[in-house]
């Protein structure tokens, strides 16, 4: 078991701890606990965030799909085994930013750096669509706000 202390983008401290499990399988099992500080008023996301290996190509999920969808637009997804090549897995929204919640600051899709990385993001949480900059802001009940997380993902590799 690793616990971790990260420092956030304001400085805010938020400890997180991670157990993995790989079983006999060669598969993995996370076991993953985040706390967000009492500062935290309105955070974007809680979850992990891990690099694959070179040879991945392809996505498997059980849950939401076919296509992306957010906590409070998720009615438009349905729930069962999707799959589908990593690289169909984004959309070319004008800010890339506003995709795969990327943090890369540049104007357009196309200027993201190449990268031959896959970075997998498993979220327990997200906030609700809605910043309050161009209309209405989200509603209290639907932002992170500070408090413990918890979740357990399993990783079943295939080659």
């Amino acid at each position: 078991m690793v616990t971790t202390v990260y420092r956030a983008a304001y400085g805010d401290r938020v400890r997180h701890r991670r157990r993995i499990i790989q079983r006999g399988d060669g598969n993995f099992t996370f076991d993953e606990e985040v706390w967000l500080p009492e500062e935290y008023v309105d955070a974007p996301r809680a979850g992990m965030e891990f690099e694959l290996a070179e040879g991945f190509d392809t996505a498997s999920w059980i849950g939401l799909g076919p296509w992306e969808n957010c906590p409070d637009r998720s009615s438009a997804a349905l729930r069962g085994r999707w799959s589908s090549p990593i690289d169909e897995l984004t959309v070319p929204y004008i800010l890339p930013q506003e995709n795969s919640t990327r943090l890369e600051n540049t104007s357009h899709w196309w200027k993201l750096p190449d990268s031959a990385a896959t970075v997998v993001h498993v979220d327990i949480a997200h906030r609700r669509v809605g910043t309050g900059r161009l209309g209405p802001d989200t509603r209290s009940r639907h932002r992170l706000h500070a408090g413990h997380y918890a979740w357990r993902r399993h990783l079943l590799l295939e080659k």
